[in-house]
């Protein structure tokens, strides 16, 4: 029987799963911590000047806008919710995705590599050789849509 997907296809599909997992995991931690805990916005002086108000934080996305002290005890907090929920982070100043957005961009490369060396054995690209050349040396402007042909096609395929 013949295999649906090539490894590096597999390998990019399972990355792609556990870095979307690990966003999603430490977004719901942060917004835990954000709950059960009172932060609150840290005005600068402009913000003052123009009658802004001390507010609570309750969206992750504004987790910038606390003072340095919060920040770090945010931090310290959201890194024993990580550990809790199985997410392996050394210590509360490296991300929760570290080491799966490093190995979901490894994956990537590999991905793109072996699509290049796929197109290279079609005989009717023989002629196409600077234009493919030229399309995977743009792979960082195009990655995403090459990614998902590369996966696209391995399914049309199989159909």
């Amino acid at each position: 029987m013949k295999k649906l997907f090539a490894p590096a296809q597999i390998k990019y599909m399972e990355a792609k799963a556990m870095h979307e997992t690990i966003k999603k995991l430490e977004k719901q931690a942060k917004v835990k911590i954000l709950r059960e805990n009172l932060f609150y916005t840290k005005l600068i002086e402009e913000e003052i000047a123009l009658g802004e108000k001390v507010e609570r934080i309750l969206d992750p996305i504004s987790d910038f806008r606390m003072s340095e002290e919060d920040f770090i005890t945010y931090c310290k907090l959201t890194h024993a919710e990580y550990i809790r929920l199985g997410i392996n982070v050394p210590d509360y100043n490296t991300t929760a995705d570290h080491k799966s957005r490093k190995d979901l961009r490894n994956a990537q490369k590999e991905l793109l590599e072996w699509g290049h060396n796929q197109v290279k054995k079609l005989p009717q690209y023989k002629n196409c050789q600077k234009e493919i050349q030229n399309l995977f040396a743009r792979a960082n402007e195009l990655r995403a849509e090459q990614l998902e042909e590369l996966i696209n096609l391995t399914l049309k395929v199989a159909v």
